[in-house]
C-alpha cells in the first residue's frame, strides 16, 4: 500500500489527498496461508420495534488464503484465497394500512426473507523473471446474490426482488526496472460484468403514497458489460545539480474501453400511483407509467488519457510538480477531450517541527458515465417508449379508457450545443508535527464547477399551470440534457493524525464547508419540472 500525498497529480482522472494505491497481497516463497470463519445467530439478536416476531436469521462466513512456491519451477510462486458469505437476514415491513393488492388481506408489519450470498475467488501466480524485472497473472472471480431488494419500511413482501452479480477479470502485470534510475509498469486488464434483477412477482406495481408500495417490483433487467483495461506508466529519475532533482512520471491509460449491452424489461406492466389511502380505496390513481418497445441496447464507451508530470526538487525545502494530462470521452458529442494542466507546491517551513506547506491546483474534465449514451439509445428516438399518463385513469385495467398505443411517448434528449462538464480544484493547507508519532495539520480547499450537466423539460405545461396540456402534444415528458450547470464550494479542514497514548491511535478531522450549485447531476431535474 502506497500513499499519494499530491492531490492534485496528473497522473490521476480526479483529485483527492492521500490517495490509497493498493496493490493485491503478494505471493511468497514459502508455503502459508490461513483460514477462519464467523458465525452470528438471531439469538442474540433483539426484535425489532416494527416485527410481530424475530426472525431466524443467520451470517456465515469463511475466509481463507495460501501461498507458496510452484515447484519444480524457479522463482514461480503462487497465491489462492477465497471468501464466502451466506446470510439469512430479513427486512421489516411497518406498513399497517390497506388492503394488499396482491393477497387482497389486510396489510399487517412483518418479516420479509431478505437472503445474501457471495463468493470471492483470487488466484495469482508471480515469476521473478530476472532481479530487475517481475511479472504475474491475476484472476479474479466475484459472484453474489441478494434477495428481497425493495423491501422493508413502507414496501410489501409482494413488491421484492432478487438482485444477482457476477463479475470476472483477468491481468497481466509486468514490472521492468532500467538501471537504478528508470522503471516501467505496464498491465493489462480483461474484465466481465453481468449483473441480473429478477423481480419475485410479475404484475402491475400499486404505489399508495404515504400508506405502502405493492404488486410486482417489475425491476426485470441483464446487463453485461466487456472491459478491457490498458496502463503503461514509465518513471525517470534524473539528478540535476547538487539540490535539484526530477522524478519524471508519463504514461498512457486506457481504463474504460468497451461495450454494454442492457436487456431491460422493466416496468413493462405499468404502475399505478395513488395521492393517498382513501384514493387508492376509491380506485382513483394520479398518475400511469409504463414501459413498451425495444428492451436491447448496445453501447460503445472509451475513456483513454494520457499524463506526463515532472516532480521538481528545487531545493531541499522546496519541491514542485508541473504536470498535464490529456483525457478523452465519447460520451459527450461535442467535447470530447481536452488538455488539463496541474501544479502543486511543497515547501518545508521548519525542519526540526516538521512543519510543511502545501498548496496547488488543477483543472479536471469530469467523468460522464456510460449511462447517458444507453439513456440517449433508449429513449431519443422513441425506440422504447417511456409512457406518463395522468388523465383518463382507468385501475386496474389502464387499457379500458386510454389506448397505449395512441399515447405519446417520452423522450430523452441533448441540447444541440452540450458540453463535457469540467471542474477546478485548488487548496492550500500547512501541516505540523506535534510529537514523534503525531501530525495536525489546517487547510483551504476550493472548488468551481461549470457545464454541469442537467435535466429540463422543454414540454412541460406553460404557466399559470391551470392545464396538464403540453406545449407538442406528439410528446410526454421531453428530457433535454443540457450543460448549464454550475457548481462551487469552499471548505476548511482541520485534521489529526497520530497516537494518543500507547494504546491509542487514530485519525480525526473537522470540516466547515459552504457550497452552492443548480444541479446534482444528469438526472437533476429543476422542481417546478
Amino acid at each position: 500500500v502506497s500513499i499519494n500525498q499530491d492531490p492534485y497529480s496528473a497522473q490521476y482522472r480526479q483529485p483527492g489527498r492521500g490517495q490509497v494505491e493498493i496493490v493485491t497481497k503478494n505471493t511468497a516463497d514459502k508455503f502459508h496461508g490461513s483460514a477462519n470463519f464467523s458465525l452470528r445467530d438471531s439469538i442474540f439478536d433483539a426484535t425489532n420495534h416494527f416485527a410481530t416476531v424475530k426472525p431466524p436469521s443467520r451470517r456465515l462466513a469463511f475466509e481463507g488464503f495460501l501461498t507458496g512456491p510452484i515447484r519444480p519451477l524457479r522463482d514461480t510462486t503462487f497465491l489462492f484465497s477465497l471468501l464466502t458469505q451466506n446470510q439469512n437476514s430479513f427486512n421489516q415491513v411497518s406498513a399497517n394500512s390497506g388492503i394488499d393488492p396482491v393477497t387482497g388481506l389486510p396489510i399487517t408489519p412483518g418479516n420479509v426473507p431478505a437472503p445474501y450470498r457471495n463468493y470471492n475467488l483470487t488466484m495469482k501466480v508471480a515469476h521473478q523473471i530476472t532481479d530487475h524485472h517481475s511479472a504475474y497473472l491475476l484472476y479474479r472471480f466475484f459472484d453474489m446474490s441478494r434477495g428481497g431488494r425493495n423491501t422493508g419500511g413502507l414496501n410489501l413482501a409482494s413488491a421484492a426482488y432478487t438482485m444477482y452479480q457476477f463479475d470476472m477479470d483477468l491481468t497481466f502485470h509486468d514490472d521492468a526496472a532500467f538501471g537504478t534510475s528508470k522503471f516501467n509498469a505496464f498491465s493489462i486488464l480483461f474484465e466481465r460484468n453481468a449483473d441480473r434483477q429478477v423481480s419475485d412477482l410479475q404484475s402491475p406495481s400499486i404505489v399508495v403514497q404515504g400508506a405502502f408500495t405493492g404488486g410486482g417490483a417489475q425491476a426485470d433487467e441483464f446487463q453485461t458489460e466487456n472491459n478491457p483495461n490498458i496502463s503503461d506508466i514509465y518513471s525517470w529519475s534524473l539528478g540535476g545539480s547538487a539540490h535539484t532533482q526530477h522524478q519524471l512520471k508519463f504514461g498512457v491509460q486506457f481504463p474504460n474501453l468497451g461495450r454494454r449491452i442492457l436487456e431491460d424489461t422493466t416496468n413493462r406492466q405499468g404502475t399505478y400511483t395513488f395521492a393517498n389511502l382513501a384514493a387508492y380505496q376509491a380506485n382513483t390513481p394520479t398518475s400511469f407509467t409504463i414501459q413498451q418497445g425495444q428492451s436491447r441496447f448496445l453501447t460503445h464507451f472509451d475513456q483513454p488519457s494520457a499524463f506526463f508530470l515532472d516532480q521538481i526538487q528545487v531545493t531541499q525545502r522546496l519541491t514542485v510538480t508541473p504536470g498535464v494530462r490529456y483525457d478523452f470521452q465519447n460520451a459527450v458529442p461535442n467535447t470530447k477531450d481536452a488538455i488539463l494542466p496541474r501544479l502543486s507546491f511543497a515547501y518545508l517551513l521548519d525542519k526540526k517541527r516538521a512543519m510543511v506547506l502545501r498548496t496547488g491546483g488543477g483543472l479536471y474534465m469530469r467523468k460522464v458515465g456510460v449511462n447517458l449514451g444507453q439513456q440517449l439509445a433508449r429513449y431519443q428516438n422513441a425506440a422504447e417508449r417511456s409512457l406518463l399518463i395522468t388523465t383518463n385513469l382507468c385501475y386496474p385495467d389502464i387499457t379500458k379508457c386510454n389506448p397505449l398505443a395512441a399515447q405519446p411517448p417520452s423522450l430523452y434528449i441533448d441540447e444541440p450545443n452540450l458540453k463535457a462538464p469540467f471542474q477546478g480544484f485548488f487548496g492550500v493547507s500547512v501541516e505540523r508535527q506535534l510529537t514523534a508519532k503525531s501530525t495536525i495539520s489546517i487547510g483551504y480547499e476550493g472548488y468551481r464547477g461549470w457545464h454541469a450537466l442537467q435535466s429540463v423539460d422543454i414540454n412541460a405545461p406553460l404557466p399559470p399551470f391551470t392545464s396538464s396540456a403540453r406545449p407538442n402534444p406528439n410528446f410526454a415528458q421531453v428530457l433535454e440534457q443540457r450543460s448549464g450547470g454550475v457548481q462551487h464550494s469552499d471548505s476548511m479542514i482541520v485534521s489529526y493524525r497520530g497516537r494518543i497514548s500507547s494504546v491509542f491511535s487514530g485519525f480525526m478531522q473537522y470540516t466547515y464547508c459552504s457550497a452552492a450549485s443548480n444541479t446534482q447531476w444528469s438526472t437533476f431535474t429543476p422542481q417546478n419540472q
